[in-house]
């Protein structure tokens, strides 16, 4: 069995809430300081207003750039709650692979946030899933999904596996790019099985395609980067 960190899970909305009132306290800071310095005269007013303002749609848009759920659990509970199944689905199906694999599931690294990150001696693998209904196809060299268009998923996930062979470089000198996968539904896929390298495939086939890979990394720098994933993006999983 594959070792898991991160099972998916409904955590309290109360850790959401004090993280972003947390992340509000910076701006509100900051407005107090400009509004301080201007001796809190009206156009001093409106300046330090403007900056909290800015300071905290910054804040919150990189807060769920980072954690994209959080929204959902609070606007869209229903969606929120069948994603984190179809993230358990998942996490179910890779625990099949053999005891030299290590799944990690919704890390942010650096500034992206990563589904499934998977680390075995056959590669890397950066996994995401298509949410939207419809037939996947190719358009205008854009991978939609219905009439969906999902650049910004297919984007997000090669920046992943670009950003995963950079650290592989500086702190194991090795070369290697990690595969990216989508995993969709079996009457979604149809013919479109890849997109710009990104291989797109349904869940039930990926632990016996994995478990078949050859050999690409050995197991000392496997177990390596999965315990400098673990401790320096994943210490609480």
């Amino acid at each position: 069995m594959a070792y898991i960190f991160g099972y998916p899970q409904s955590k309290p909305l109360r850790k959401d809430i004090i993280s972003l009132a947390i992340l509000m306290a910076g701006p509100l800071v900051a407005s107090i300081l400009v509004y301080d310095a201007v001796n809190g005269r009206l156009w001093g007013l409106l300046s330090s207003a403007a900056v909290g303002a800015g300071l905290a749609g910054i804040m919150i848009l990189s807060y769920v750039k980072l954690y994209p759920h959080s929204l959902q659990r609070v606007f869209k509970p229903q969606l929120f709650a069948k994603n984190i199944r179809q993230d358990r689905t998942v996490v179910d199906e890779l625990a099949r692979l053999e005891d030299d694999w290590f799944l990690f599931n919704d890390i942010v690294l650096e500034l992206f946030n990563v589904e499934h990150l998977l680390i075995g001696a056959g590669g890397v693998f950066v996994l995401a899933k298509v949410r939207h209904f419809g037939r996947l196809a190719q358009r205008d060299g854009i991978l939609v999904a219905g009439e969906e268009p999902l650049e910004v998923l297919t984007t997000k996930t090669w920046r992943s596996c670009h950003l995963i062979s950079i650290l592989l470089r500086k702190w194991f000198k090795v070369e290697h790019l990690p595969q990216p996968i989508l995993l969709a539904e079996r009457e979604q896929i149809g013919d479109c099985r890849e997109f710009d390298g990104i291989q797109i495939m349904v869940l039930e086939d990926v632990a016996h395609r994995l478990a078949q890979c050859p050999q690409t990394l050995d197991n000392n720098t496997a177990m390596a980067l999965a315990k400098f994933v673990k401790e320096r993006y994943a210490p609480n999983r």
